[in-house]
């Protein structure tokens, strides 16, 4: 809370890496323990509901996402367009040169067809 009284909420919460809406419930909504009271122990401290039901659902949702399949574009090149556009960007003429300049140069020669621009960098990353 310190740092937020400093530079400012905004700013603090972007230094420390969390959502305002977490420092507001966590910090501004919740009263300030009395001065005068010992510091809460954690050990003894048991999660709320709210908590627990906040900590099963993220569970949840992380065993749903590890469970998904993606499917694959339907943009997608398929594999043997694949090893021939990495087979084309991967000449020795291209060594040194742009991700524009390979693309034109492969438009010019009729080698490339159906890719955009965009895609070249991404299929040389994917190798």
């Amino acid at each position: 809370m310190d740092l937020a009284s400093e530079v400012g909420e905004r700013e603090a919460c972007v230094q420390v890496g969390i959502a305002r809406a977490s420092f507001r419930r966590r910090h501004v909504l919740a009263p300030p323990p009395p001065l005068d009271a010992p510091a809460p122990s954690d050990s003894c401290e048991q999660p709320s509901r709210q908590q627990r039901r906040y900590e099963a659902r993220k569970l949840d949702r992380e065993r749903r996402r590890e469970q998904r399949v993606r499917r694959p574009s339907s943009l997608a090149l398929g594999a043997q367009e694949r090893q021939a556009v990495l087979g084309a960007v991967h000449e020795p003429r291209f060594v040194d040169r742009s991700v524009p300049h390979i693309y034109a140069t492969l438009l010019d020669d009729w080698h490339l067809s159906l890719l955009d621009v965009d895609d070249v960098p991404h299929l040389a990353r994917c190798r």
